[in-house]
């Protein structure tokens, strides 16, 4: 009986933790501003069925499921709080069939640190706070090799089936699906030999008939992303992929100290190494059959890694550690090599994880900001800004999650014209022709300008030609006012300029 109740009170903390995190996750999102690309979901999603798959390839740049399904979404409530419960709701789901896979191919008797370890993690958290693919590509990922396990392990058909059909989904959401299924797949080879592949792969036929069509977008897409800017691109794009892994284990890139960052890593390392020697030592059929398991997923990520390095490099495609979002539930799994300490240990190793987790995420959501500081810069801007005062937005996406939360009654203009929308909405400034007519087309009763600019260094062909227009307003205004305004944002703030007319 005491054992029962020791049973009940675990699941019941559990639960109650639970619920607390999904409040405090929903009630960041309510504060949180919505970013640059958010405002591009919003857009592709507004449109008619036809539209949002037509923008989904030629603006988007991915498969159209995601924003389908979010364009539905959307359908049942239209405010803009709603719409961002979607990502919130796809990562509660994620952490369910996490909990699955980790009970079913290392035990159940961490699971639960595992399903926290997963929650609490910033990427996760990132994901779902934001209206982009990443908290579906998450749940789709860790579905998917949740059921390819469960077919590995018992070889039923019905578990076959749902992982085809979660791939499918998955690589109509993004294209780098394909290579989770590849890899999954070579596992097959790997570990139960040439006829048990063959088997599989004869199943994977439909998959690939059916993601053929996606390949006439592919050119198109890969033109509008490649950068040939930097001749040290191939060298920064590994590096940015290699570092990838402890940014999404561990948070490294938000750690600050330099000296904690290393210290983070080392002690993982070791932990990780000792652990896997434990388990490596152990005879049991059981943790034969949990190194197993472990092996897979981790020569999955020895085999994705490189793949993505050879993929940007080759096709000169500016990297994000988004882009792995698909590895992300490999990674986390990664971490149920603690269980292979003593139980004590164990458990002051899975708690030490947690309270790290939980120490970093204040770092980002103490005052929640997504980049710039939108809210603050335009209450700054209603106290700053004089009646009849233009308001012009340099890069002109810039407008599109500001005017969100501008509520001032002077006009909003994006410079050298609003976002089309296409494959060119980075606007360049072309010359200062295009400048001069870009300003003075627009009457002022002030006589003066407030013009916002951000100072993101841009990767590609585009740099918005930023000395052109700060030698071109040094030379013909009076420039009155030049602060960066950083708001609550701790890294990238927003160029506030006044210039008035000599």
């Amino acid at each position: 009986m005491k054992w029962d109740f020791n049973i009940r009170l675990k699941n019941a903390l559990f639960v109650a933790l639970l619920v607390v995190y999904s409040f405090v996750l929903i009630h960041i999102a309510y504060q949180i501003n919505i970013s640059e690309d958010e405002t591009y979901t919003l857009n592709t999603t507004s449109r008619s069925f036809a539209g949002i798959i037509k923008q989904s390839y030629y603006f988007e740049a991915q498969p159209p499921l995601y924003f389908l399904l979010f364009s539905l979404w959307r359908h049942i409530y239209h405010t803009l709080f709603f719409a961002k419960l979607f990502s919130i709701i796809c990562v509660g789901f994620s952490a369910y069939f996490f909990y699955k896979l980790a009970k079913l191919t290392s035990g159940k008797e961490f699971s639960k640190w595992m399903v926290f370890i997963f929650l609490l993690n910033p990427f996760t958290i990132w994901a779902a706070l934001f209206m982009r693919t990443y908290a579906l590509l998450i749940l789709l990922s860790t579905i998917a090799i949740n059921y390819f396990f469960r077919y590995y392990i018992e070889e039923k058909k019905s578990y076959l089936y749902i992982f085809l059909i979660v791939s499918f989904i998955g690589m109509y959401t993004q294209y780098f699906f394909t290579l989770v299924v590849a890899v999954l797949a070579f596992q097959i080879l790997i570990f139960k030999g040439w006829k048990k592949f063959f088997s599989f792969f004869v199943y994977l036929i439909p998959l690939i008939l059916l993601f053929l069509p996606n390949l006439l977008f592919l050119p198109n897409q890969i033109e509008i992303q490649e950068s040939y800017r930097d001749e040290h691109f191939a060298l920064h794009m590994i590096d940015s992929i290699l570092h990838t892994p402890q940014n999404f284990l561990l948070g490294i890139n938000l750690i600050p100290d330099a000296l904690v960052n290393r210290l983070v890593r080392i002690i993982f390392i070791i932990v990780a190494i000792f652990g896997y020697l434990n388990l490596f030592k152990k005879q049991s059929s059981y943790n034969a059959f949990i190194l197993r398991n472990y092996n897979m997923i981790l020569l999955s990520i020895c085999m994705l890694v490189p793949m993505f390095c050879a993929g940007f490099v080759f096709f000169h495609v500016v990297y994000a550690d988004n882009y792995l979002v698909l590895v992300f539930p490999m990674f986390i799994f990664l971490f149920t090599i603690f269980q292979q300490y003593p139980l004590v240990v164990s458990k002051i190793l899975y708690a030490t994880l947690t309270i790290y987790f939980i120490v970093l995420s204040p770092y980002n959501y103490l005052h929640p900001v997504k980049t710039h500081d939108f809210l603050s810069t335009a209450e700054y801007i209603e106290k700053i800004e004089k009646p009849g005062e233009p308001i012009l937005m340099y890069k002109p996406a810039l407008a599109l999650p500001f005017s969100n939360y501008y509520t001032g009654k002077n006009k909003l203009i994006p410079i050298p014209h609003p976002v089309r929308f296409d494959a060119n909405y980075l606007v360049n400034m072309k010359d200062t022709f295009e400048l001069k007519n870009s300003i003075e087309n627009i009457n002022t009763a002030s006589k003066s300008y407030l013009l916002i600019s951000d100072t993101t260094i841009y990767q590609g062909n585009l740099d918005m030609h930023r000395k052109m227009v700060d030698d071109y307003l040094s030379e013909h205004y009076t420039i009155t006012l030049d602060t960066l305004f950083y708001g609550w944002s701790k890294k990238s703030p927003l160029r506030i300029r006044r210039f008035e007319e000599r």
